[in-house]
């Protein structure tokens, strides 16, 4: 695997997340979001993944990251409202 290739990490990324390999997941996930900071869906789905973790601050700040990277796309902004309610009811 060249570890200079953000897809790679990325894809790698779901596959540990859909394993329920979270931790290992945002590692992967943290590297394609340093190689390509301008993709959008690494955004989400590391926020999905802090999400699942319980990790709501994180969370809604790769959610905000989504929103300003892919302003056309509705699901960032969803899951941003969803975690903020969250977290204000904690």
């Amino acid at each position: 695997m060249d570890p200079r290739n953000a897809q790679l990490h990325f894809d790698l990324g779901r596959a540990l997340h859909a394993q329920e390999r979270t931790a290992e997941a945002i590692v992967e996930y943290r590297a394609a979001a340093v190689l390509d900071p301008s993709d959008a869906r690494t955004a989400y789905q590391l926020a999905l993944t802090y999400e699942t973790e319980g990790r709501l601050a994180e969370a809604i700040e790769q959610y905000r990251r989504a929103v300003e990277l892919d302003p056309a796309n509705p699901k960032p902004r969803q899951r941003l409202a969803t975690a903020m309610a969250r977290q204000g009811s904690r």
